[in-house]
């Protein structure tokens, strides 16, 4: 009976290894930006599950996160003269009038989950990732606040404007600074440009 489970033990290992290797080699057989696509996919799909599980779940995402936002938003508003801005929990309030509401789609971290997921998969060194993730997070943050202020400001004074701003024009200015934050990387992180530089030295050389 032990020689049989052994048996079974080794067979299932062998079996693994050779499947793992087979994964290896037709993973470098597959074209590296249909890999780095697959990769992207997948880790923003799973991130977007879990951020989806854990928002539902958790306190700290559905009430304390966004608090915080709208919390950031009345001090930036109250930064301008004239203006009176009160956040409650996820509403907010400017010179006495209800102008927004900020809900799990407004919180931008769907957004960042994307970022995110661009710069792990992408080449580079891990501590540039890790400022550049870092840098990137509160700076779509900061653009998230101006963006639920200047919501405000519209819903209290040009009313009829709020929707399209909404989900047209503020959306692609948030997600224009995101591809922006993906050119930079590429432009001035990423390794790939040095190790295509080092192959065209030797293209040259023969």
């Amino acid at each position: 009976m032990p020689r049989l489970f052994g048996a079974i033990l080794f067979l299932f290992i062998s079996k693994s290894s050779l499947t793992l290797r087979q994964i290896k080699k037709s993973m470098k057989s597959i074209n590296p930006i249909v890999l780095f696509l697959l990769k992207f996919i997948v880790l923003y799909e799973v991130l977007i599950l879990i951020y989806n599980y854990f928002f539902d779940n958790s306190l700290w995402l559905s009430r304390d996160y966004i608090d915080f936002i709208t919390d950031s938003s009345e001090a930036f508003i109250n930064l301008f003269p004239g203006f009176n801005a009160i956040s409650t929990e996820a509403y907010l309030t400017i010179n006495n009038k209800l102008c927004v509401f900020v809900g799990k789609g407004c919180s931008a971290i769907e957004v960042f989950i994307l970022f995110f997921s661009f710069i792990v998969v992408y080449s580079g060194k891990l501590k540039n990732k890790l400022i550049f993730i870092f840098g990137g997070f509160w700076l779509i943050f900061f653009i998230n606040v101006i963006r639920v202020s200047a919501l405000g400001y519209i819903a209290l004074y040009y009313p009829a404007y709020l929707d399209i701003n909404h989900k047209y024009y503020f959306t692609a200015i948030v997600y224009s600074i995101v591809f922006l934050l993906w050119y930079i990387w590429v432009k001035f992180y990423s390794e790939d440009k040095p190790q295509q530089n080092e192959l065209v030295q030797e293209e040259l050389s023969y």
